[in-house]
């Protein structure tokens, strides 16, 4: 037979009865207690919300904001930022294209901050800055491929109706293997950028092994003719195989200058033209070929005021002499060449000196300087191995003040010494930094 259940009762008499009672009071108690807190905490939530409410409503009508993403952009501090110093932070972060060409050794365009991004097309704000910053649109790149002639320039055009007035540089990259490419240029296909350029750097482009490529000068040579307006000239992976007089007499109009000689042909050809308005030179020799005459830089270059070298050069020569010379950079010519150069040139002019740094540097540049009875203001050391020990700012500091120079300073890589950028930013007018993380 299944079990009954029995309900149990409860004792409602006695001693216990009488405690469950004052229980049950002192909890009404409390519960109302409670109560009243939570009203009037109710009450307060209430008052400072209203409060919120007004402090808002006055915020909005002074402010006049409006819209949604208003109220975001005055919190942003990037957005508070002014439009010039927007200018330079978009002019310093502007994506730089990979040059994919023979390597030198004073650096390429693509240094700087690695960013992705175009300034342009972050915000309305951003692009309406952009658009207005002619100088965020140049160096324009183009790489004379098939692509680029079946868009016929397009992107590179938009890009020259927004520097507005000012000066363009064109850096132009030549695949050897494209001779399509050289002849629509010879037929016009740059004309627009013929009367607008005050500047071009052209350059041999590696092939898909990376392998080092140079091809005759003579195969630009119809490209060059038409950019009669150019000062400014780079030509880098190109063999000199002709006079360079005829073919491009702008050649006599250059300012500026760099150059690197793929073979001893080429330093022949090179040293046989002057340039008399020529203001910076920057000489790159390949390995095994040899600059047979320094002195000739004081004849055929008389006006010039930034020397760059970087390579051999013969120590049967004369020695340098320059007047005008202000600055003067000395690169892998060895030991003995920078030596020769250092106990032997007389540049009364010179204010800022980069070498190679060992254990007789500071006495040739004592040497050169007492010669010269010049000022120097700065000098650099390339030394891979100062800065490997840690021991390159005490000795700069070390030889900054016996030779009472005020800036000394120590780099493993010439490019990223000071002096090299500062020569790239009045080169393309644009200042370098170089990135952190390079």
């Amino acid at each position: 037979m299944p079990r009954k259940k029995i309900a149990k009762k409860t004792n409602t008499s006695g001693p216990d009865a009488a405690t469950t009672i004052d229980s049950s009071n002192q909890l009404s108690v409390v519960l109302l207690d409670d109560t009243a807190g939570i009203r009037r905490f109710a009450n307060d939530v209430s008052v400072v919300s209203r409060d919120l409410d007004q402090v808002l409503t006055t915020l909005k009508t002074k402010l006049q904001i409006t819209t949604h993403a208003a109220p975001k952009r005055f919190i942003s501090a990037v957005e508070r930022l002014p439009v010039e110093s927007l200018s330079k932070i978009f002019i310093l972060t502007r994506p730089r294209p990979k040059i994919e060409h023979i390597d030198h050794y004073f650096g390429t365009l693509d240094e700087g901050f690695g960013v992705s991004f175009n300034a342009s097309q972050v915000c309305r704000r951003w692009r309406s800055i952009a658009l207005d910053l002619p100088r965020l649109w140049t160096p324009i790149h183009l790489i004379g491929s098939q692509a680029t002639l079946k868009s016929k320039l397009e992107p590179q055009l938009t890009m020259l109706s927004r520097t507005a007035s000012l000066p363009v540089y064109l850096v132009v990259g030549i695949p050897s293997v494209n001779v399509q490419f050289l002849n629509r240029c010879e037929k016009g296909l740059l004309s627009t950028f013929e009367e607008r350029c005050k500047g071009i750097d052209i350059y041999a482009v590696q092939d898909k092994k990376k392998n080092t490529v140079s091809f005759p000068y003579t195969k630009i040579r119809g490209l060059l003719s038409r950019f009669d307006k150019v000062e400014k000239l780079m030509l880098i992976g190109f063999d000199f195989d002709t006079d360079l007089t005829a073919p491009f007499t702008s050649w006599r109009n250059l300012t500026h200058l760099h150059v690197r000689l793929c073979s001893q042909n080429s330093v022949q050809v090179f040293c046989s033209f002057s340039i008399p308005r020529l203001n910076v030179l920057v000489l790159e020799l390949d390995r095994g070929t040899i600059l047979p005459d320094l002195a000739s830089i004081s004849y055929s270059y008389p006006n010039l005021t930034d020397f760059f070298i970087c390579g051999q050069f013969s120590q049967r020569s004369e020695p340098l002499y320059h007047s005008q010379i202000e600055r003067l950079a000395v690169i892998r010519a060895g030991a003995r060449g920078c030596s020769f150069l250092l106990d032997t040139a007389i540049v009364p002019s010179l204010t800022e000196l980069a070498v190679s740094f060992d254990s007789n540097t500071e006495n040739l540049v004592a040497g050169l300087v007492s010669r010269s009875e010049c000022r120097l203001r700065r000098l650099g050391l390339a030394s891979y191995a100062l800065m490997v020990d840690g021991s390159g700012e005490e000795r700069c500091t070390q030889i900054s003040e016996r030779l009472a120079v005020p800036i000394v300073e120590c780099d493993a890589d010439w490019c990223t010494m000071k002096m090299m950028r500062d020569l790239k930013t009045r080169w393309y007018e644009q200042e370098y930094v170089m990135s952190p993380y390079s």
